[in-house]
């Protein structure tokens, strides 16, 4: 969690110091903007041993229903700090937000039969610093971010109750993003002070895939994991439309 922030901090500052730099000598322009969209992510919801192993010689046998792969409402907020002769090139920090991604699985304990169809849940929000390159309307933005994945939340689809674990065996997941952000500023009225965006945003969590593959060695080989429930979404993708002002001098 340290090095992630870190280096983003350090990103954001290197970012934040040439703008300071450059402004003096070139054109220099701030945007703000907002978006909401539709997003398609691969989430991973690990039980955790304590949901897992159950007691004594009993266990929950554990299936997916299906794929992972869920759509869930996304948006989120941004700045362009833009500099350069054309104002071609921006640093871009960004807030996004991603609610209710989901797994279903059903479960079955070994010990006595008992059976149950369980809906898995979490929310993810990200921060992020992108470089930013523009082409009349069209842009491509790509650069890290530190995502957060909140604690799950297991409700039971039968009974309409939450299936609680309990705090002490629920963790929230701190992750590391490579984000790809592409897409339009098109002018409103022929004004470029307004803009509607159009934007098309992929985000990668490289470290989940590391912690995503330990745990299904660890289901294959029959042992521990971690005693704590988490959530984590490998990758996500959205499309998305939203405004964007522009401050041009």
């Amino acid at each position: 969690m340290k090095s992630v922030s870190k280096f983003l901090l350090s990103s954001l500052f290197v970012g934040i110091s040439l703008l300071g730099i450059t402004s003096k000598v070139t054109a220099f322009e701030v945007g703000l903007g907002m978006r909401a969209g539709v997003e398609a992510s691969f989430d991973v919801h690990w039980a955790g041993d304590q949901f897992m192993l159950g007691s004594g010689e009993g266990g929950w046998n554990v299936k997916y229903q299906h794929l992972p792969f869920t759509l869930n409402f996304t948006g989120g907020f941004f700045a362009d700090f833009r500099f350069g002769e054309c104002n071609n090139f921006a640093i871009s920090p960004g807030f996004n937000f991603a609610v209710a991604r989901r797994t279903t699985m059903d479960i079955k304990y070994t010990e006595d039969g008992a059976e149950a169809t369980i809906k898995v849940s979490h929310s993810s929000f990200d921060l992020e610093v992108l470089a930013k390159f523009f082409l009349g309307i069209w842009y491509v933005g790509v650069g890290p971010g530190v995502t957060i994945n909140t604690a799950p939340i297991f409700k039971d689809i039968a009974d309409g109750g939450n299936f609680d674990l309990g705090r002490d065996f629920k963790q929230a997941y701190v992750g590391m993003n490579f984000v790809l952000d592409t897409g339009f500023y098109i002018p409103l009225g022929g004004y470029d002070n307004h803009n509607i965006m159009i934007g098309w945003r992929t985000a990668v969590d490289v470290t989940s895939f590391y912690h995503y593959f330990s745990m299904l060695s660890a289901m294959q080989d029959d042992r521990a994991y971690s005693l704590k429930a988490n959530g984590m979404t490998l990758f996500s993708t959205a499309l998305s439309v939203g405004y964007v002002y522009r401050f041009i001098n």
